[in-house]
């Protein structure tokens, strides 16, 4: 957290909220499966009907790995 002061030609003081570590990022296929079932876990309370479509997707995703594709997006 960090808070910049208003300023003379600014009333207004500016506060900012950053994470404290550095975001983790996922290179291989078991982290990631792991992350995706925590996601479904929680996703899933609120759109059941939605879990088929989700577990199908990781298993796209599995199998992309599997076969040394292209699976893992990165911005």
């Amino acid at each position: 957290m960090s808070m910049t002061p208003s300023t003379e030609s600014s009333n207004n003081s500016q506060l900012t909220l950053a994470p404290c570590h550095p975001t983790k990022r996922i290179h291989s296929i078991q982290p990631w499966v792991s992350a995706f079932n925590i996601f479904v876990s929680v996703y899933k309370e609120r759109s059941t009907h939605e879990t088929p479509q989700l577990v199908k997707y990781c298993e796209v995703v599995r199998d992309m790995a599997q076969k040394q594709g292209y699976w893992l997006w990165n911005n």
